[in-house]
């Protein structure tokens, strides 16, 4: 069985925490670009560190395979550093 990109972020994020971030909450931020697609939350929180946790192309297959592209990942990262989350000059120089 092969495993998305979704679902290797939602492991890599849950590491620290058990199953808290599902491969669906990754889909609806990255399809819509917007952390507000999902409930408040621990899951939300967890998001929050998505660009500082995982590979620029890894987000962006996961992105693509959620629906979403570049511009809705790009629209999520601006949310979040502009939310006070950390610049990943990773993602930057990638967009």
């Amino acid at each position: 069985m092969k495993t998305s990109h979704l679902e290797m972020i939602a492991a890599h994020l849950n590491a620290p925490y058990g199953d808290v971030v599902m491969a669906d909450d990754v889909a609806a931020v990255l399809r819509t670009g917007t952390l507000a697609s999902i409930p408040p939350g621990l899951p939300r929180s967890v998001l929050f560190s998505l660009f500082s946790e995982c590979a620029p192309a890894t987000i962006l297959s996961a992105a693509i395979g959620a629906g979403g592209s570049w511009r809705t990942a790009q629209a999520l990262y601006k949310e979040i550093v502009a939310s006070g989350g950390t610049r990943v000059s990773a993602w930057e120089g990638a967009a």
